[in-house]
């Protein structure tokens, strides 16, 4: 189980990290201390029983997508504009779009159903000039736009997995999404292959409604969270799903039942926090900090570059051993030499 982040811990099957400084959380509760305040049922998404068989249907990628993409509390806020309601600010960042011509609340990008990898963030951006779904594209249509955004969909809806469709069919020469580009880069890293968008990695949100510069995202994200996140995660086939950002890492927290505002140190290769159980208890949870990444991966690549050719003197018993060092003694001694250097930096202590 290879992370790329500060901290991960496992709920059901799925290894969750995070790619930012953990320290993040301590200062993000003390920002703002009654943000996670329950609220009444009236103003939260209720969590699901997504074992519950009648759930399970509702949980199946196919039912889920369309239930996101066509939110009912859209309608109803729209509806009711003066209504009080945690979505109201994010709603209201189209206020000028309809319910037929707004753009849809994004329920993820890519396959969910077979990708490895699931990015979580915040919420998506709005890109007005992109081919994006509204309430009059039909179910078909919007399903092929989400699970085959970035390829072998009907459709081209993006190119090289970085540029949009526009709305008139054509893509630009000379810009693409930065945050597209990043999540492959870091999907790269943790699969230490080449990736395919939407193959290998999905993309989703914790707050589906889309907005710019996370506008209303904060006052949405309970609401959102625990209506639809244990849910998308529950679909996913990834094992691995990495939270993006301060209001991801606190969600993914917040609903998987690990302690908001525990704080873990990022000078050590692996540390350890007591955080509540999703049974109710409480365990102690384990996870990889970027040191360790670092050293785990270290230790990976000197495996590769080494045990074959290790394994090879040890076997060619009859091999002539040149009375003089020649280039590969030579080299051993400066891994050794490195290695060496390397435990000191990490203060590692030989073996007794």
């Amino acid at each position: 189980m290879v992370q790329s982040a500060s901290s991960g811990y496992e709920h059901n099957g799925h290894c969750v990290t995070r790619c930012c400084a953990s320290r993040i959380y301590a200062s993000e509760t003390a920002a703002q201390p009654n943000r996670y305040t329950r609220r009444p049922t009236q103003h939260t998404g209720e969590r699901r029983d997504v074992n519950n068989p009648a759930e399970k249907a509702a949980t199946h990628p196919s039912a889920l997508l369309q239930e996101i993409a066509h939110c009912p509390v859209i309608a109803e806020q729209l509806a009711n504009p003066t209504r009080e309601h945690d979505c109201a600010a994010i709603i209201q960042v189209q206020p000028n779009s309809g319910l037929e011509t707004r753009q849809l609340p994004e329920p993820w990008s890519g396959n969910l159903g077979e990708a490895r990898l699931l990015f979580l963030s915040s919420n998506a951006s709005i890109n007005l000039e992109e081919d994006y779904p509204n309430a009059s594209w039909p179910e078909p249509q919007v399903a092929d736009f989400f699970q085959h955004r970035f390829g072998d969909g009907q459709t081209e809806w993006t190119r090289d997995g970085l540029k949009p469709r526009r709305a008139d069919g054509s893509f630009s020469s000379g810009t693409w999404v930065h945050f597209w580009a990043a999540v492959r880069a870091r999907a790269t890293e943790l699969l230490n292959l080449p990736v395919v968008p939407g193959k290998d990695y999905v993309l989703s949100e914790v707050v589906h409604c889309k907005s710019e510069g996370e506008s209303g995202v904060w006052r949405a994200a309970d609401f959102c969270s625990a209506r639809y996140l244990e849910r998308v995660v529950s679909a996913s086939a990834a094992r691995v799903i990495v939270s993006l950002g301060k209001v991801a890492s606190y969600e993914v927290r917040r609903v998987f039942g690990l302690d908001p505002t525990a704080t873990l140190s990022t000078h050590a290769p692996f540390t350890s926090v007591r955080g509540r159980d999703p049974s109710g208890g409480t365990s102690r949870r384990y996870r990889l900090t970027a040191l360790g990444l670092k050293l785990g991966v270290l230790l990976v690549k000197l495996r590769i570059r080494l045990l074959g050719p290790l394994a090879t003197l040890v076997s060619n018993r009859t091999a002539h051993r040149p009375a003089h060092p020649n280039a590969v003694d030579a080299a051993f001694r400066e891994v050794d030499t490195a290695l060496d250097h390397l435990s000191a930096a990490l203060g590692l202590k030989p073996a007794a």
